[in-house]
């Protein structure tokens, strides 16, 4: 059993959605501005959902840089305040820096 967490760094409030392939039910999950959710399933499932997310802009929340799309992950361990704010802090210094 694998665990992920996903971390909405935005100041909106973001609808996560996924699917199995085994099941083409879509999965919702609002996740609040600040906020993140935590999600359990196999090593499986957990890798294709991150696997459709990862291609619009969803990163490992150790490795966010310049460019950060707002939605951070972690495998199997909580996601600090300090990391969501950090994606708060990016967002700012792109806007001020252009």
């Amino acid at each position: 059993m694998t665990t992920l967490y996903v971390a909405n760094c935005t100041k909106q409030t973001r609808l996560f959605t996924y699917m199995f392939v085994e099941n083409p039910k879509p999965f919702h999950h609002k996740i609040l501005a600040g906020t993140q959710i935590k999600i359990e399933g196999s090593d499986f499932e957990i890798d294709q959902i991150v696997k459709q997310h990862e291609i619009y802009g969803m990163q490992l929340a150790d490795k966010v840089t310049k460019g950060f799309s707002g939605l951070a992950y972690r495998l199997n361990k909580v996601i600090s305040l300090d990391a969501i704010q950090a994606g708060f802090s990016q967002k700012d210094q792109e806007i001020i820096d252009t």
